[in-house]
């Protein structure tokens, strides 16, 4: 990877954040690591990295709340939780508050960086140790977290992008402006992290309700 991106590695054990350096460089740059999620907040803050690799269980704060805090102030960084817990519904919930990836602890090193690089790539990845690795068998209406982050409007223009439709088609479809129609898919693509059509539109098709 020419450019790596760059990454912060939180663990509460020392040992797993030095273990799990070794297995995702060179092909992602390590620019802090820390073992509490306090430290991880101050760590993001402080470096703006692109990802971010997420234990729960840490002390000041745990893993969940400090990715809702992440998605909250730094939308941009992406957080791939990595747990000893296999649960479906702390998978669910990791999603719910913002995370790109749900990866287990007893996962190989392969499927640590596969996660890794589909996050990278503006994917989901959820861990085949549960369902399989489907995002669509988690616990009904806890895995839609950036959908129902959308205003109803956003909605409709996401709705519509997916579809096909033109700026142009979807300002005469809505009674508004080309331009309120591309300020409400900017601000759509925000909320899901992603920064071409084509993604958003991946996105808004795995992510909004049947």
């Amino acid at each position: 990877m020419r450019n790596r991106l760059r990454i912060v590695v939180a663990d509460d054990h020392l040992l797993l954040v030095e273990a799990f350096q070794r297995i995702i460089e060179p092909a992602f740059k390590v620019v802090a690591k820390v073992t509490d999620g306090l430290a991880l907040l101050d760590a993001v803050r402080t470096h703006e990295p692109d990802l971010a690799l997420v234990d729960i269980a840490m002390p000041g704060m745990n893993g969940l709340d400090a990715c809702e805090a992440i998605y909250r102030d730094w939308p941009r960084v992406r957080v791939i939780v990595l747990t000893g817990d296999a649960s479906a519904d702390v998978a669910a919930e990791a999603f719910r508050v913002g995370a790109w990836a749900f990866i287990v602890k007893s996962a190989s090193p392969v499927e640590l960086l596969d996660g890794l690089r589909a996050v990278a790539e503006g994917k989901k990845y959820l861990s085949r140790a549960i369902v399989g690795g489907d995002l669509g068998q988690l616990p009904l209406g806890m895995a839609l977290p950036r959908w129902r982050d959308l205003s109803p409007r956003e909605q409709e223009v996401a709705e519509r992008v997916a579809r096909g439709q033109t700026a142009k088609e979807i300002a005469a479809d809505l009674g508004i402006g080309s331009r309120t129609v591309e300020l409400h898919k900017y601000q759509a693509m925000k909320v899901f992290g992603v920064k071409t059509t084509s993604e958003f539109v991946q996105a808004v098709l795995k992510w909004k309700p049947p």
